[in-house]
């Protein structure tokens, strides 16, 4: 894998585990804030793959 790509899934793998770290609280949880991550996770994923097939990414929503 290119090393970008790489970065964009380590991205992608924090945000996850910050998701899952939330959704499983038992006081009070934030699910805004897994709602969150989890769409953020999804879009550093995409970014990944557009990356590690060198496809240019013109929505500005999925710039770096």
């Amino acid at each position: 894998m290119k090393p970008e790509t790489v970065e964009w899934v380590a991205k992608a793998d924090a945000d996850l585990d910050t998701a899952n770290r939330e959704v499983v609280v038992t006081y009070s949880p934030n699910y805004d804030a897994v709602c969150f991550h989890a769409q953020q996770c999804a879009e550093k994923y995409l970014k990944a793959e557009r990356v590690w097939q060198r496809k240019i990414i013109k929505n500005p929503e999925f710039q770096s």
